[in-house]
């Protein structure tokens, strides 16, 4: 199968990629921390949105790498269409449904910004969005290196 991210970028466009990665990295770190935690103060939603930050910062970095502009939103739907094809059947409907833990339920329900608090994640739910981040950011770092002849 070709390789969708071509040969190895110029040393900027490597370094914009590289920070994106790191970042939706440090994402996943923090959610780890995060649901492994006993404490009755954390929220499985704060968990949830880091896992969406992190495939999004998984993303942004595959589009730059392709050359590819994008605007700036925490839509994984819009984003991941413009992936080629191969990379966004990849991502799939499962890490787009992470968009919600962007926005939607980001902050608490008020007059002007009503939300549906029985839709917020349990644990499961956040745990599962953070298995499924973990997952796709893998994949993403381990095509980099391969398109920048790092394997």
């Amino acid at each position: 199968m070709a390789d969708d991210l071509g040969d190895s970028r110029p040393t900027r466009t490597g370094q914009a990629v590289a920070a994106w990665l790191r970042s939706g990295s440090a994402d996943l770190a923090g959610a780890r921390i995060l649901s492994d935690t006993t404490d009755d103060d954390v929220d499985p939603f704060i968990v949830a949105f880091h896992a969406q930050q992190a495939v999004e910062k998984a993303v942004n970095p595959l589009l730059i790498w392709l050359g590819r502009p994008f605007p700036p939103t925490h839509d994984l739907t819009q984003l991941v269409e413009l992936l080629p094809r191969e990379l966004s059947a990849l991502a799939g409907q499962e890490l787009t449904d992470l968009t919600v833990y962007a926005v939607r339920q980001r902050y608490p329900a008020s007059s002007h910004d009503p939300m549906d608090l029985g839709s917020m994640p349990d644990w499961s739910e956040a745990r599962n969005a953070l298995d499924l981040a973990t997952g796709f950011l893998d994949m993403v770092q381990e095509r980099v290196r391969h398109a920048s002849g790092l394997t």
